[in-house]
């Protein structure tokens, strides 16, 4: 049975009382600390480096989320945002929570949020497995192919992208690759109805792949320009960019210059 270290972090005693005791009869879970600040968070995790936290969102003395700024390169593999209000589900959103509760929760809607973040650590475990493994099989590809680093010699963009699928591992041509986003310390890839997680930075992978196929359209977006139906301007001056296959992703304002350049 894989341990989950857990770290609370919320200024409210019953609300950590009470998680407390939904955890108890956990065996998996190991609870390391709590705490009631920023500060005493960001601490914590840089020190016990825990696998799950549970983050209430209205932490002084600015919010939960300044916890998550201040780790954005180390962040814990899974968080469960909390409020006392649905009113953080947006932010909790953009930073990839593994689950939002709000109260009133219940003990079943609670179990499903800790079920969720098995799911994610387990994956992500899985993941880091497949890396080490990686590392072994490309160094002689790597040789037989004359390149370095991930980076084919030459102007040919057009190495593979190797993620593992279950116990598979699964050899992607970026060529078929739709869009891709980032997802904490990993990048999801999209290819047709399916995703893929790697454990890569999206700066990494982007320099992987071909510029003039591929293109960012936000801080965490990258598209591929030959599955873009149509650019639909937005009044704040970004854009949402529809994908042939009905996918709307939102493009930032400062990038919309170079992809319509691009795009014409």
């Amino acid at each position: 049975m894989h341990r989950i270290d857990t770290l609370i972090a919320s200024p409210d005693p019953e609300a950590r009382l009470r998680l407390r005791r939904l955890l108890a009869p956990e065996p998996d879970v190991v609870l390391d600390s709590e705490c009631t600040t920023v500060s005493d968070t960001v601490t914590a995790l840089r020190t016990l480096h825990p696998g799950l936290l549970f983050l209430d969102a209205c932490l002084p003395p600015d919010d939960g989320f300044a916890v998550l700024d201040r780790l954005r390169a180390n962040p814990p593999e899974a968080v469960v945002v909390m409020a006392p209000h649905d009113g953080f589900a947006s932010r909790a959103f953009d930073v990839q929570a593994t689950d939002y509760l709000h109260a009133p929760y219940t003990d079943e809607r609670f179990r499903l949020a800790l079920q969720r973040a098995r799911t994610r650590i387990r994956e992500r475990a899985l993941h880091r497995s497949r890396d080490r493994l990686l590392a072994l099989l490309q160094e002689p590809e790597q040789a037989a192919n004359g390149t370095t680093n991930g980076h084919s010699s030459g102007d040919d963009y057009h190495g593979r992208l190797v993620v593992k699928t279950g116990s598979q591992l699964v050899f992607l041509d970026p060529r078929e690759v739709d869009w891709i986003e980032a997802e904490g310390v990993y990048v999801r890839i999209h290819v047709g109805g399916t995703s893929h997680l790697l454990r890569e930075s999206l700066r990494h992978v982007e320099e992987r792949l071909d510029p003039t196929r591929f293109l960012r359209i936000h801080r965490s977006t990258v598209i591929n320009v030959d599955r873009v139906k149509k650019i639909v301007p937005h009044f704040n001056g970004g854009a949402v960019v529809l994908l042939q296959d009905g996918t709307q992703l939102k493009m930032s304002r400062s990038y919309r210059d170079r992809v319509s350049a691009v795009l014409g």
